[in-house]
C-alpha cells in the first residue's frame, strides 16, 4: 500500500493545499516554519493510526479514536485543537492510499474523537510498515530510553519511541538481494557495522575492537541507523520512509552517497518522504535520475497565505528559495573576491 495523495485543511500553517505524491521519492523543500516537518509528521500520524486499527482486525470506527491520540503523540500539543490554523474553527483531511481513502475531520470542541462519516470507513484497514528518522540522531542516547519513555520521564514525541523499539528488533528474516547491496555500501562507509548488546550500540569496525557508539561521529550514527534498519529487516521494498532533513551533520562526501542510497531504496519499491535544506543533496538526486527514476519535488513558501508548488522537475516549481540563496551567495561571493583582487 502505498500513500497517493494528502487533501489538507486548516491544519497547522496549512489553509486548504492538495498533494500528489510519487510511489518513489517525494522531497519537500522550503524556508523555516513553512510546514516541511509537519507534513511527513502528519502523513506518519495516519499510517500508525491505520496501523494500530489494522492490528486490532477493527471495521474502522475504531479510527475516530485512534487519529486524535496519535496526533496527539507526535505533534505533542497540550490539546487536539491546536493543531487547527490560526483563526479556523475547523480542520478537514483526507489521505488518499493505493487501497482506499481516510477522510475525516475534527474541531475547536473535539477531544478524543475525530469526526469520520461512517459511509466512508475502509470495511477492512491493511497494516502498512512504515519508519520515521527524525532530524536528532538518537543511538548515542538509545541506552535506557525506552524504559524511561515509558515511566513518562522524557518529553520526546512518539517518533523516538518507535524508532527505539524498532532499531531494538531482532533480524526479522533474511533480507532480499537488492537490499543486501545498499546494506553493504552502507557498511563500506561506515567500514563495520551496528551492535547491540545489553542495551546499548556498538560499532564492529570490520578489523578492530567494538567502539561505543557515542564516540562516532554524528553524520556516522545517522548513517549506522539506515544500515541497522536494513539489516534487521525493518527497512525493506514494501516500507515507507520518512526522514526529517536527512543531510543534517552530513558532509559532502556523505551527502552524495546517501542521496545515492536513497534512489537506490526508492528503485526497490520504497517510497520515500523526506524535507532538506541541501541544494547539494537535491543536485545529486538530479545527477542519479533515471529514466525509470520516480522523484517528485514539493516546495512550499509564504506570504499571505501557505503556497504549495509540486512538479516532477525542480526547474517547475515557484517557489525555489534554496536556489534564488545559493545563486545570491555565489553573486556575493564573486563581488566578495572581485573587490579583493582590485
Amino acid at each position: 500500500m502505498r500513500i497517493k495523495s494528502l487533501n489538507i485543511e486548516n491544519f497547522t500553517i496549512f489553509g486548504k493545499n492538495q498533494f500528489n505524491f510519487s510511489n518513489g521519492l517525494n522531497i519537500v523543500i522550503g524556508e523555516n516554519d513553512t510546514g516541511k516537518s509537519h507534513l511527513l509528521r502528519l502523513l506518519y500520524s495516519l499510517i500508525e493510526s491505520n496501523n494500530l486499527v489494522a492490528q486490532q482486525k477493527d471495521n474502522g470506527y475504531l479510527l475516530q479514536k485512534t487519529i486524535p491520540q496519535k496526533l496527539i503523540d507526535i505533534f505533542k500539543p497540550e490539546k487536539l485543537a491546536h493543531l487547527i490554523k490560526n483563526g479556523q474553527k475547523k480542520s478537514h483531511i483526507n489521505i488518499e492510499f493505493s487501497e482506499y481513502n481516510i477522510p475525516f475531520n475534527f474541531t475547536q470542541k473535539t477531544k478524543i474523537q475525530v469526526n469520520i462519516d461512517k459511509n466512508k470507513v475502509p470495511a477492512r484497514l491493511i497494516k502498512q510498515a512504515s519508519l520515521f528518522i527524525p532530524t536528532k540522531e538518537m543511538l548515542s542516547f538509545y541506552d535506557g530510553f525506552i524504559s524511561l519513555y515509558l515511566t513518562r520521564q522524557l518529553s520526546f514525541d512518539e517518533i523516538y519511541y518507535h524508532l527505539a523499539k524498532t532499531l531494538g528488533l531482532l533480524v526479522l528474516k533474511e533480507i532480499s538481494s537488492p537490499e543486501k547491496q545498499i546494506l553493504k555500501s552502507l557498511e563500506t562507509l561506515l567500514t563495520g557495522k551496528l551492535l547491540l548488546e545489553k542495551g546499548r550500540v556498538y560499532l564492529l569496525p570490520q578489523n578492530g575492537k567494538k567502539m561505543e557508539i557515542s564516540l562516532v561521529a554524528e553524520g556516522m550514527r545517522k548513517i549506522g541507523t539506515l544500515s541497522h534498519l536494513i539489516a534487521n529487516g525493518s527497512l525493506n521494498k514494501n516500507t515507507i520512509l520518512f526522514w526529517d532533513e536527512p543531510e543534517s551533520n552530513l558532509n559532502p562526501k556523505l551527502i552524495r552517497e546517501l542521496a545515492k542510497v536513497l534512489v537506490d531504496l526508492s528503485s526497490i519499491g520504497v517510497q520515500i518522504f523526506i524535507n532538506t535544506h541541501s541544494l547539494f543533496l537535491i543536485k545529486e538526486f538530479e545527477i542519479l535520475r533515471e529514466i525509470n527514476t520516480q522523484i517528485k519535488y514539493f516546495s512550499l513558501g509564504v506570504e499571505n497565505n501557505l503556497r504549495v508548488s509540486q512538479s516532477e522537475d525542480i526547474e517547475g516549481l515557484n517557489d525555489l528559495v534554496i536556489l534564488d540563496e545559493n545563486l545570491d551567495q555565489s553573486d556575493r561571493f564573486m563581488n566578495k573576491i572581485n573587490y579583493a583582487n582590485h
